[in-house]
């Protein structure tokens, strides 16, 4: 939701330090860094709401499929995110 409010500092606390390197490096530098993964995410701040359906922990990994619901009615049926624990917090791993 973080994305969805274009709060880009925020949202970068919820990933993982390997995402971060990504996003940060040359080409994620060169498609639009935080800001266009947030934009891509939540179609520009469109997000209504997230219904869970399901996580799976497996140690320090975690895969959470999700329901997505836009303001413009659209869905985006089961999503996939995955996790990490990283410093006792889940971080986003893609």
């Amino acid at each position: 939701m973080a994305c969805n409010a274009g709060d880009y500092s925020k949202a970068e606390g919820f990933l993982s330090a390997d995402t971060k390197k990504l996003i940060h490096g040359d080409l994620g530098a060169m498609a639009g860094g935080i800001k266009h993964v947030c934009d891509e995410a939540s179609k520009g701040g469109m997000i209504d709401s997230i219904d869970v359906k399901s996580e799976k922990i497996r140690g320090e990994g975690a895969t959470v499929i999700a329901d997505i619901h836009f303001k413009d009615k659209s869905v985006k049926a089961d999503d996939k995110s995955e996790l990490v624990r990283e410093n006792g917090a889940w971080k986003l791993a893609q």
